[in-house]
């Protein structure tokens, strides 16, 4: 049986990419939209690349609670990628923070409500490293968490930061069956941060089908 998978954030670059992936290995994809107009551009430019006959759009806002429940009906998992990305820091810290960390647990709690067995959560690397002292020397692990009150902590990482721990904490009290993992793409010991945007979604789609224990303290890594 052909499996269906929501991609949150399909207009975007990475979930692009994730799309093509699932899509190239047997997958249907559904994309949620809060701009339905965009669908016909989306379309295009994906079938440059692959078929995309099961590639149906549905109308959904991460700032709006109307629209998930439709959006995460029948499908076998998530891989929310939608998140704010601003050109440059807002004066309101909150204009971006808030729309990262709802709209996370708003397409959380619609996937759990729908019985969705697996939810791929697209964080950063910056919910990781920052706010760290800045001498260290020693490796970043799962267990390090990004400072988001520390100095010089820019409003996108506290958003990642925080959008990634609200969905952990609220999972480790949840009476919720579903597997979640978080992709925190990092980079290789070059002198700027670079992650190949295939690698990426390589990760979302082996995440969808690790056979890994499911936790709140999941991470993947792609060697």
């Amino acid at each position: 049986m052909t499996k269906t998978i929501l991609v949150t954030g399909i207009s975007g670059f990475i979930a692009k990419h994730c799309a093509l992936e699932l899509l190239r290995h047997g997958y249907r994809v559904r994309g949620p939209l809060r701009a339905p107009e965009k669908a016909a551009e989306i379309r295009t430019t994906l079938a440059q690349h692959c078929d995309i006959a099961g590639l149906p759009m549905v109308e959904a806002d991460l700032l709006a609670d109307e629209g998930w429940a439709n959006a995460c009906a029948g499908v076998d998992g998530v891989l929310h990628l939608a998140s704010p990305f601003p050109i440059r820091d807002p004066q309101d810290a909150d204009a971006l923070i808030q729309p990262a960390v709802a709209g996370t647990m708003r397409v959380l709690q619609a996937a759990i409500a729908a019985g969705v067995p697996r939810f791929v959560h697209t964080s950063s690397i910056a919910a990781i490293v920052a706010g760290h002292d800045p001498g260290r020397v020693a490796a970043f692990t799962e267990a390090d968490r990004s400072i988001p009150d520390a100095p010089g902590v820019s409003a996108y990482i506290r958003s990642k930061t925080l959008a990634e721990r609200a969905a952990r904490d609220y999972l480790c009290t949840a009476d919720a069956a579903i597997h979640y993992a978080s992709i925190n793409p990092g980079c290789p010991r070059l002198s700027f941060p670079v992650v190949n945007v295939r690698d990426i979604a390589r990760m979302h789609r082996l995440a969808l089908e690790t056979s890994q224990r499911a936790g709140v303290g999941s991470f993947f890594y792609l060697s």
